[in-house]
């Protein structure tokens, strides 16, 4: 464990060297970023899957060209419930390689992950998830590589349960289906992201015709991360909002994608949904809110599109389905 403690990255340098041989931040915020993405309580990630093997000191920006360097691969992602023994017992079967043998053993198969899990090098074992005390018994839902269960990197506690799970729980040939590619959702994440550093609708929309385009958007960018933005970039940001396909983004495409954002980030409960999308709205439309009257209106119009159910809420499901219902399955 000493070991293991000493070949982590230092505190704030992201980087993801030496990750087949142990921790490394940049491999952790990659893979928090996933989990994000995925809507799960917790994510687990092979080393062999993350090829940078580098360590960003000295560059701003995390750029599309790193990502592709560090994920060059089609590694398809899903989630599915996972008993908090058989979680445990696969992340410390994928280390053996570095408990068993002195020195360490380098392995693809090293389980990296998120934030959201609480690792002891001491004991080996999980101290918490997602803030609450780890139970052996409870169900988490885990992010993590399709192929897990088609044997890659032999995981076997994982492949052990997996073998036991009826169909509808376990089965490859639908996770594949419905699998996300774990590079697109990073930059769908990214995307989703960056709107909530954009500012009000009425700062972007410098014409004043209601909707923004690609140019619009484009100068924004640049005046908020720097004249460093590539096309590729502002094509992403404005692909993640264009819930209709039209080529131009409305203002409740804009609450969408921030309310989207917003729940990625803090996976709002059900009982703050509609706060969130008041302070999504206003942040959206600043002062072209004019009264409480017409932020209700724009609200209620937010739900309209989040709530497929009709039944006048809104959970985190809903949001997800609501999303691909209009255009965005890629989003989530």
């Amino acid at each position: 464990s000493d070991w293991m403690k000493k070949s982590k990255v230092g505190e704030g340098v992201f980087g993801t060297k030496s990750n087949r041989l142990g921790p490394s931040n940049g491999s952790r915020v990659l893979i928090a970023m996933l989990r994000m993405a995925m809507r799960s309580t917790c994510a687990i990630f092979n080393a062999g899957s993350i090829r940078g093997n580098k360590v960003y000191d000295d560059q701003e920006w995390f750029a599309w060209s790193d990502l592709k360097s560090e994920i060059p691969f089609h590694t398809m992602m899903t989630a599915v419930y996972l008993p908090g023994k058989v979680l445990q017992d696969t992340i410390l079967h994928s280390r053996r390689f570095i408990y068993e043998h002195n020195p360490p053993v380098a392995s693809g198969g090293y389980l990296h992950a998120c934030d959201n899990i609480d690792w002891d090098y001491d004991t080996n074992t999980i101290r918490s998830i997602a803030g609450e005390p780890f139970d052996a018994e409870k169900q988490y839902l885990t992010a993590m590589p399709c192929d897990f269960f088609a044997g890659m990197d032999n995981h076997e506690p994982l492949l052990e349960w997996s073998k036991l799970q009826p169909r509808s729980i376990v089965n490859l040939e639908d996770l594949h289906e419905t699998g996300r590619e774990a590079k697109l959702l990073l930059v769908e994440m990214f995307s989703a992201l960056i709107w909530l550093e954009m500012g009000s609708f009425e700062s972007i929309d410098t014409n004043n015709d209601g909707y923004l385009t690609h140019e619009e958007i484009k100068a924004r960018s640049i005046e908020v991360f720097g004249e460093d933005v590539s096309d590729i970039v502002v094509d992403s940001i404005m692909n993640v909002a264009d819930l209709d396909n039209t080529g131009r983004i409305s203002p409740l495409d804009m609450m969408v994608v921030q309310f989207v954002a917003t729940d990625m980030i803090d996976h709002v409960c059900t009982h703050e949904e509609l706060c969130v999308m008041k302070d999504v709205a206003i942040e959206v439309l600043g002062d072209n809110i004019a009264s409480h009257d017409q932020l209700r209106s724009v609200v209620e119009k937010l739900k309209d599109v989040l709530d497929i159910t009709g039944d006048g809420s809104i959970n985190r499901k809903e949001a997800m389905q609501a999303l691909g219902e209009v255009k965005r399955r890629s989003l989530l």
